[in-house]
């Protein structure tokens, strides 16, 4: 192609393709429409993503200081002495610490949030590091000495203030992981702009007064450390590492990666689901795009004729479909922006049930995302456009002399050969996915193997089953059913017509199957597990908590011989829950009394003597680990687990791995809660379970211990039966964000239909004008494809339900597992396959009914259509 043909494409475009456009309004607009949708998917995807990771970032106060370069160990925390360290290292120009943390209030107002995020910073920091949460020429304070002699002592917005109705001076109680405290309103600051982000509820406090409230002694979060503008990231970065040694972890301004770690399987289904529903927009595309093209063969041999060479008009209609392609990518960002916007508080809500105690909600474009999304919707459209393009300008259309039935049978051909590229790139991505593999590139290589399976797959079953089917003899069929006939005819007549629609269909049904899949396997395997081992009559929880998930926050120890002493109360195990970084993703440190571990808390043992791993783990030389955290980690019976810790590497010997959820889908690895303590230097417990000694009335005690409890603490006492629920509840929560885009494949697959039979009903105009010469009613047309629609709703969800049926097998057994070491068996979607059949089949027949009724109109005693 020449620049002259480009030239010469330039005006064809205004006397060419603007009047097609202006008379094919509909169908233009499904194209973009089905371009759009996809974008919006993965923008929407990759939006979230970013705005969880902002959300967690503003959380831990770590994008507002003028630090380059952080030192922190996940929720573990570094030694308060590792401050003084760093700041005394040579290249360092200063070192501040921070504390972030929630509290409750113990009286919430109805219209403000229950929780308060604590963070704790040197106020008077000569540094300024953290200067963007507070400058002191607009604080508002009773006394500055307050902050040093009360240790409730805290700041916080003028809006907020007044929305919580206190003023300066004002006190307030607050339940903290050391019981109820009571607080002291010393400042007022104007609401700069990341305590917006944040919604406003934050408390600044004097770092030493939030390490007290947050049962934090001798531990910071993280250390923001600034460098001397001579010295470089780099060579500070090397001699930190020296001096923390296994406390703690270092990484740039360039923050986030840990959190986006942290997040990686909730990211690897989202970037699934993303992916499938731009698969169903490209097969949409490659339909409209093919038929439309095909209807202007006439058009394209006339511009041919007065001379327009092959290559200025390929470059017209590539042309067409680049501006269609960018139109739809454009409003698909957009709408991808909006659907991650409404989403994002929700979303946020969830990570803070899973990850991160009061994750607050912050957004932010995910930039990478959307580049990607307009250059994916440009290549899509134009890609799509080739194979058409290149075959109605090959040859003259007048001259042609193959056969429609050869054009059709080479049309399918074509379809197959590129099915069967598809395969072999999907084979190949699958190839690549081996452990140990970076966490993106198995997302990327996941979401590139289900695409190729699925847009091959949809290329070549379709029109294979069609061609198969062709052979049956449908003459054998009673005159009667003469509706059934014309319709199958349409359907067999041009295989690759009809694999096209059909092949949107299926994947739209396999997307439901894959999204079902792995939902019901992993939420039935989660829930197995909670049934085989929470046996404990009652669960002891910060409220509003699981108490056994990294967000769940910690309870004081000191409820435990006040629980003991509970008349009814047989036994008392305690559990200590914390995250943390594990090489390049995150690991669950737990907590447990070794000899509960397999009695009082049944486990199933996939390997090692567990009798023989509870006395190493009681004495402090080894641990029991999750089969997740083995599988993720690549560990095995007899390797050595390092793990950080406030006072050094902590290096144990795998004794035992076994089948366990405590810590969601990290992987846990257990330790003596004494050997926690010496390590970790964290007493606090995440949750206490309750065995009742037989025959005692459990609401009676239950209510008693509440009323006991209550005055220490805000926790909450649920039954087994409830905790069971709450868990059933967090797992499913976890695929709303998959479902909502699953709703957008659903949606786009609509789009598919109502393409196909809007193009080739108009494409069949002369057929159904034939059929009504010669005798055919109205009704029996509209019968017959109302049952096209029909056939093809069920022969696309019955191949949809197998495809997806594999492909969900894959990802439960192969993706998931690698990716984020979650070992489950794969559990069959029986309701799925039903709504995904049927409900396949009767939304094909509802949507083309309008369609129908408008291309088969009745006719005048004349014989004339009534519209005409």
């Amino acid at each position: 192609m020449t620049g002259s043909d480009l030239m010469l494409a330039i005006p064809m475009l205004r006397r060419i393709s603007l009047p097609y456009v202006k008379r094919r309004r509909g169908r233009v607009a499904l194209v973009v429409l089905s371009v759009s949708l996809g974008i919006a998917a993965i923008v929407a995807t990759g939006t979230l993503v970013d705005s969880a990771v902002v959300s967690m970032e503003e959380n831990s106060a770590n994008r507002t200081s003028l630090g380059v370069l952080q030192i922190s160990n996940g929720y573990s925390g570094v030694p308060e002495s590792m401050l003084d360290e760093v700041g005394s290292t040579k290249g360092v120009a200063s070192a501040a610490a921070v504390i972030t943390g929630a509290v409750r209030f113990t009286d919430p107002q109805t219209d403000l949030p229950p929780d308060l995020l604590i963070i704790g910073i040197d106020l008077f920091d000569p540094s300024k590091i953290h200067q963007s949460w507070i400058d002191r020429n607009d604080l508002d304070v009773l006394d500055e000495s307050i902050f040093a002699t009360d240790l409730g002592a805290l700041i916080l917005t003028r809006d907020f203030a007044d929305r919580l109705g206190v003023d300066l001076g004002s006190h307030f109680s607050v339940s903290t992981s050391t019981g109820i405290h009571g607080m002291t309103l010393a400042g007022l600051m104007p609401t700069r702009r990341e305590l917006a982000l944040l919604g406003g509820n934050v408390a600044i406090m004097d770092i030493f007064s939030a390490q007290a409230l947050l049962s934090r002694s001798g531990l910071f979060d993280s250390i923001d450390v600034t460098v001397v503008p001579e010295q470089t990231n780099q060579a500070i970065s090397g001699r930190l590492s020296k001096l923390i040694g296994g406390r703690a972890t270092i990484q740039t301004a360039e923050r986030g990666g840990s959190f986006r770690s942290l997040l990686h399987s909730t990211r690897l289904v989202l970037s699934v689901a993303g992916a499938l529903a731009i698969v169903v927009g490209a097969l949409v595309i490659y339909h409209t795009l093919s038929m439309e093209v095909s209807l202007r063969r006439s058009q394209l041999d006339i511009v041919r004729e007065l001379g327009a060479p092959r290559s200025a008009i390929i470059a017209l209609l590539s042309g067409e479909a680049a501006i269609l392609g960018l139109a739809g990518a454009v409003i698909g960002t957009l709408t991808g922006i909006a659907l991650a916007w409404i989403a994002s508080a929700i979303f946020s809500q969830l990570l803070g049930v899973l990850y991160r105690p009061l994750a607050l909600p912050g957004f932010s474009v995910s930039w990478v995302s959307v580049t990607k999304a307009i250059v994916l919707g440009l290549v899509l459209s134009v890609g799509a456009s080739l194979g058409p393009v290149l075959s109605a300008t090959k040859t003259l259309a007048s001259l042609s002399t193959e056969s429609p039935a050869r054009e059709r049978l080479k049309r399918s051909l074509r379809h197959g050969r590129f099915g069967a590229l598809c395969l072999i790139g999907a084979f190949a991505c699958a190839l690549l996915i081996r452990p140990p593999i970076d966490a993106e590139l198995l997302a990327q290589l996941s979401v590139g193997r289900d695409m190729l399976t699925l847009l091959g797959l949809g290329l070549i079953l379709p029109a294979a089953a069609i061609l198969l089917a062709r052979r049956s003899p449908t003459r054998r069929l009673r005159t009667r059913w003469v509706a059934l006939k014309l319709a199958w005819n349409g359907v067999s007549s041009d295989p690759a017509r009809s694999a096209t629609v059909l092949a949107s269909i299926m994947v739209g049904a396999a997307y439901v199957i894959i999204s079902f899949g792995v939902v019901t396997s992993l939420r039935d395997g989660v829930l197995d597990w909670v049934g085989a081992s929470q046996k404990s009559d009652l669960f002891v929880t910060a409220a509003g908590s699981v108490g056994i998930l990294p967000a769940s926050p910690k309870l004081p120890p000191t409820l435990k011989p006040i629980i003991e002493q509970a008349p009814g109360v047989a036994t008392v195990d305690t559990l200590r829950l914390v995250a943390q970084p594990h090489r390049d993703r995150w690991a669950a440190i737990a907590a447990r009394e070794p000899d509960s571990l397999g009695t009082r808390y049944p486990l199933r043992v996939i390997d090692g003597n567990l009798a023989e791993a509870r006395q190493a783990v009681s004495d402090g030389t080894g641990a029991i680990v999750s089969q997740h955290f083995a599988e993720k980690f690549d560990y095995s019976i007899g390797d050595k687990v390092s793990l950080r810790s406030p006072t050094g590497l902590v290096t144990l010997k795998i004794e035992s791995i076994v089948v366990d959820y405590t810590g969601g889908d990290l992987g846990a690895v257990y330790l003596s809660p004494e050997k926690f303590r010496e390590h970790w230097r964290d007493i606090g417990i995440t949750s206490f379970q309750i065995g009742v000694i037989p025959g005692t009335d459990l609401t009676a005690l239950r209510e008693h211990l509440a009323a006991l409890l209550s005055e220490h603490c805000m926790c909450q006492l649920l039954t087994q039966n409830e905790f069971r629920n709450t868990i059933g509840g967090v797992v499913s929560a976890v695929f709303y964000t998959a479902y909502a885009l699953e709703s957008v494949a659903v949606i786009v697959m609509i789009i598919a239909i109502i393409s196909f039979f809007n193009i080739t009903l108009d494409e069949r105009r002369d057929e159904i004008s034939t059929l009504r010469d010669i005798g055919a009613t109205r009704s029996q047309l509209v019968r017959s494809f109302l049952l096209e629609g029909a056939l093809l709703g069920a022969i696309g969800g019955a191949l949809g339900s197998l495809v997806g049926t594999g492909l969900a097998r894959q990802m439960v057994l192969t993706t998931m597992r690698i990716g984020g070491g979650m070992v489950v068996d794969f559990r069959v979607p029986v309701g799925a396959y039903v709504a995904s059949v049927a409900g396949v089949a009767l939304l094909c027949t509802l949507s083309c009914l309008p369609i129908i009724l408008r291309h088969v109109q009745p006719r005048l005693s004349d014989g004339r259509p009534a519209g005409d």
